[in-house]
């Protein structure tokens, strides 16, 4: 089969769409997709560029992509919930990365079907973002009933891969009072275009205006930080009740090991003392609840993405699209992560045109 590989490790360039052998089903529990879309994420390429090597050796060549949407072409004779044909999506695990291909292989456990409203290229932006917003604002819906009930969130990135989908998970799912988000001044425009009318209640362009004269000193109750830039914003948090939830910081090391489970207990340890340092500086300085979280796809997570797709209460924002032989336009979408050129929404890459 043909998939997007880095012989070594590197930055997209070096990457080159590689003739692999096809993945076989060797478990009964196991599902073989013909991919038809795969999106790409910030983490293929620091995994390409050898940036878990501190944590574990990822073998090369190292196979690109987490994200798939495609149809069944072959299933283990203990899987009852697809027939070969069926078209389904999913975010693979660690062990299975590589949906960046025309083949990919995985456990049924990881696939749901894929809505029938959404096209592959559409399904196949949605599953890790989406996924990532999920777990971190049920970080907050763990800590108290009606957790989000006249509550305002914030959410930096608002037209980001995560922050697109969190914005709407926010408002649509969990029924928040008040939907807060940042864009570029070219991207004022688009946020009700691509989200939907009334998702996003405050814009912020962080390019012309000043958030701490746009949002009032502990005014907010929930920040989903998607750039970083948390430890600037705890004055806008509500001091005792607000919490932060972050995909930027250090995770502790039993998130990378629910991840990545062959992680060594050394690494694990490592990880905490590291994480331990913005947890206090977010609770002792800032007064307010803090949680690093580090995406683990889940069948639950998957369905309930499906669904509320096909509900309507989830749009898939995809803003570049890509031919997968077109490897230099792949590689440069893929760049464009390290570029700090974000753009709209997701990048996909089109594998059966």
């Amino acid at each position: 089969m043909r998939a997007l590989a880095a012989k070594t490790y590197g930055l997209p360039t070096k990457y080159e769409i590689l003739d692999l052998p096809t993945p076989q089903i060797t478990k009964p529990n196991q599902v073989l997709i013909k991919v038809h879309a795969a999106s790409m994420n910030p983490v293929d390429v620091a995994i390409a560029n050898g940036e878990f090597n501190i944590a574990i050796k990822v073998p090369t060549p190292v196979k690109i992509g987490f994200d798939l949407s495609g149809e069944v072409a072959a299933i283990g004779e203990e899987v009852t919930g697809f027939k070969v044909g069926d078209e389904v999506f999913g975010c693979l695990p660690w062990d299975d990365r590589g949906s960046i291909s025309q083949y990919a292989l995985t456990s049924a456990e990881f696939l749901v079907l894929k809505p029938k409203n959404l096209t592959h290229v559409e399904a196949a932006s949605l599953p890790l973002v989406s996924s990532t917003a999920l777990q971190c604002f049920e970080k907050v819906a763990s800590a108290s009933e009606g957790a989000f009930k006249g509550k305002t969130v914030f959410v930096p990135g608002g037209l980001s891969g995560v922050g697109s989908v969190a914005c709407q998970i926010a408002k649509n799912v969990f029924g928040a009072e008040k939907v807060i988000t940042t864009v570029s001044t070219g991207n004022v425009s688009q946020v009700h275009e691509r989200l939907g009318s009334g998702v996003v209640d405050q814009i912020i362009d962080y390019k012309t205006q000043d958030l701490r004269k746009e949002i009032p000193a502990g005014s907010i109750d929930i920040l989903l930080d998607t750039t970083s830039q948390w430890p600037s914003q705890l004055p806008l948090m509500k001091k005792n009740t607000g919490h932060v939830i972050t995909i930027t910081s250090t995770p502790s090391g039993a998130a990378v090991k629910d991840v990545i489970p062959t992680v060594s207990y050394p690494i694990q340890l490592a990880l905490n003392f590291l994480s331990a340092f913005p947890r206090w500086r977010a609770e002792k300085l800032g007064k307010v609840k803090y949680d690093c979280v580090l995406q683990r796809p889940t069948h639950e997570d998957a369905s309930r993405i499906g669904k509320w797709a096909e509900e309507g209460k989830l749009k898939a924002v995809v803003g570049n699209v890509t031919e997968f032989e077109k490897v230099g336009e792949v590689r440069l979408a893929l760049g464009q992560f390290r570029a700090g050129g974000a753009g709209i929404g997701k990048r996909v890459v089109e594998i059966v045109v």
